[in-house]
């Protein structure tokens, strides 16, 4: 029992991780498209 929830406590957290990660980096593309578009 202990076992299955360590394991989908560290797939979990690597998905949280993951996922910010990805929207970190749409987050700064369009940061940058944006002051392009504006300058």
């Amino acid at each position: 029992m202990d076992n299955i929830y360590l394991i989908n406590k560290k797939y979990f957290h690597s998905g949280i991780w993951k996922f910010s990660i990805g929207l970190y980096y749409v987050y700064k593309a369009f940061l940058r498209s944006y002051i392009l578009f504006i300058v």
